[in-house]
């Protein structure tokens, strides 16, 4: 049980580091596409030594941020992802109760009290973006996710599972996620990938072949398929770098110790969309 004292302390612990990891991701995507195109060997080598140092940076403020995050959820709330036996119509939509951004829900339960699946997650994206101020972008990036308010994630979430029997959700989704890594919460600091793949298969956004899968909008979809706007061209960008990868283990070795800057770029967008989907899995456990 966390007193509001601690709960204060911690949140704003929490604010601080956010703001450190900010800065630290900001400074390592930089040094990035500096090394991308950095042609002498001893600035190249310097770069790598900065990246390695700011990684560990990130990994040490992403490490402190999980602990502070696993702290909060000791407090008495509403455990997001929980499995509520509420109706659509119990759930607020607009208010406070709704949302930290005076964003607006009506739309979103609307589609999905009549089960149209398809534009609701169409909707789902949508309303992200806007609560996170990336309507005009069109995407979101790592430290918009990991400060887009807690309230309105559990608001979309607690919608979709009212509208499913618990089938569809972001928490049902981080659930499988965390599943497969047998509830280990490295799963969210993971920066090989590796398991994504596990888990588009068992969602069934991907066949084993690994070609994305025709999205299916009725309540016969598997466990977890909806929503999945919000998250499916993260994944399937991986794979697409990752094949990009397997194309470039056949070339000469001279052209392995030289990659030119094409591949350098998607090494890089690999690591960031990796880090999106490891954040938003890891922010859908956030407290409203």
């Amino acid at each position: 049980m966390l007193s509001d004292e601690q709960r204060r302390r911690l949140s704003e612990e929490k604010n601080s580091l956010q703001k450190a990891w900010d800065t630290t991701s900001q400074k390592l995507t930089q040094i990035r596409t500096a090394l991308a195109i950095e042609t002498d060997p001893s600035t190249k080598f310097k770069y790598e030594k900065q990246i390695q140092e700011e990684e560990k940076t990130l990994r040490e403020l992403e490490d402190r941020l999980n602990e502070i995050e696993e702290q909060l959820e000791s407090a008495p709330s509403i455990k997001l992802g929980s499995k509520q036996s509420k109706s659509l119509s119990d759930i607020p939509v607009t208010g406070f109760e709704a949302s930290e951004v005076d964003a607006d829900y009506t739309t979103l339960r609307d589609l999905l009290s009549t089960k149209k699946f398809k534009e609701a997650d169409e909707e789902t994206f949508r309303i992200m973006l806007w609560a996170a101020r990336k309507e005009t972008k069109g995407s979101l990036e790592k430290r918009d996710i990991l400060k887009f308010p807690c309230r309105d994630l559990h608001t979309i979430d607690q919608l979709w599972l009212a509208s499913s029997g618990g089938k569809f959700g972001l928490s049902v989704q981080k659930q499988i996620y965390l599943d497969i890594y047998k509830n280990d919460q490295r799963a969210f600091t993971d920066k090989t990938g590796e398991k994504l793949w596990e888990f588009a298969e068992r969602v069934e956004w991907i066949t084993g072949s690994g070609r994305g899968e025709q999205p299916i909008y009725d309540l016969r979809a598997t466990i977890g398929h909806l929503p999945q706007k919000y998250l499916i061209k993260y994944i399937l960008k991986i794979f697409f770098c990752e094949e990009r990868e397997k194309e470039r283990g056949k070339k000469k070795e001279e052209d392995i110790f030289y990659p030119d800057t094409f591949d350098i770029l998607m090494e890089i967008e690999k690591a960031q969309c990796i880090d999106i989907v490891n954040a938003i899995f890891f922010r859908i456990q956030c407290q409203p």
